[in-house]
């Protein structure tokens, strides 16, 4: 009975301790919120010595630069990253505490020593890319994919990322020689995400300088690798864009011959230049689909 007693107070008193816990982190995220940082960091402080939680802890962290002191954040995420070493996201946190004391050099020495040092597993990866993308470091995002390409022998790993890294940057050239890469080897899973990068870069293109980038890019690389038939659709793909439909039309008519679409591609081009009120591209591309049936029945060959 006496145990019985003893365990029901023990829980009444933890009870007790979490609600005054829970009062507390309500105070301090409402000080937070005032912007009141002094007395939210007083309080913060005190939560997280018992719990050092990633919810308190970007709040206190957040709190300590808003009053920019930096000597009480090293300390404070020097802490963390002893309490959770493999966690590379704090490791990011203090070289950017160093970054806004202006200490550059030791900042830069961080983050360079966290990707040299990046295992090589993706989920870090993507850990060291997340935490350097959200600290808005998007040279050392960039950095970490290119590294995490070498050690885990992928050229693909985080195409999507490193299309916004490069977007972010205006590295429309980087743009370029990322969808190069993605589709050297002809593999229709690439050609969507491929897409996707072009037109972003194409947004608010008034001077069409990117377009004419892309253009150039895709061209030169089919003249030199005129089988690659993701390269051929890139570019079917981009003059519809520009609305472009003889050009598009040469595009149809290489993809159709390479896959032996039976002119489809062709086809397709036609209903879409006729949509556009571009009839004549529209008839050349159903004269070539009609010429190439007809060569089909007679056994003949299209040239």
């Amino acid at each position: 009975m006496k145990r019985f007693a003893c365990l029901i107070c023990l829980l009444l008193c933890s009870i007790s301790l979490f609600a005054q816990q829970s009062q507390d982190e309500q105070l301090a995220l409402q000080y937070y919120k005032d912007k009141e940082y002094d007395k939210a960091i007083e309080l913060f402080e005190k939560i997280h010595a018992k719990n050092p939680n990633s919810y308190i802890y970007y709040y206190y962290y957040s709190s300590l630069l808003s009053m920019e002191r930096y000597t009480d954040a090293e300390k404070m995420v020097k802490k963390q990253v002893r309490n959770f070493p493999n966690v590379l996201r704090y490791k990011v946190d203090l070289g950017n505490v160093y970054e806004l004391s202006g200490e550059q050099n030791k900042a830069e020495k961080q983050f360079q020593d966290l990707i040299k040092d990046l295992p090589a597993k993706e989920s870090s990866v993507l850990e060291l890319y997340n935490a350097f993308y959200a600290r808005l470091k998007y040279d050392y995002a960039i950095e970490t994919i290119l590294k995490g390409r070498k050690i885990l022998n992928n050229n693909y790993l985080l195409s999507k990322e490193l299309f916004t890294m490069y977007q972010n940057l205006h590295q429309n050239s980087k743009i370029m020689e990322e969808v190069l890469s993605l589709i050297k080897e002809d593999k229709q899973e690439y050609l969507e995400p491929a897409e996707t990068a072009i037109q972003n870069m194409l947004l608010d293109d008034e001077d069409q300088m990117a377009y004419g980038l892309a253009h150039t890019t895709l061209q030169k690389y089919s003249q030199k690798n005129p089988s690659n038939i993701c390269c051929l659709s890139l570019l079917y793909w981009i003059y519809q864009l520009h609305k472009d439909y003889p050009s598009a039309l040469l595009m149809a008519k290489a993809i159709d011959k390479r896959t032996k679409l039976e002119g489809i591609k062709t086809y397709e081009l036609a209903r879409t230049a006729a949509d556009n009120k571009d009839y004549e591209t529209s008839i050349e591309a159903l004269n070539y689909k009609i010429g190439r049936a007809l060569h089909h029945q007679q056994g003949g060959r299209c040239t």
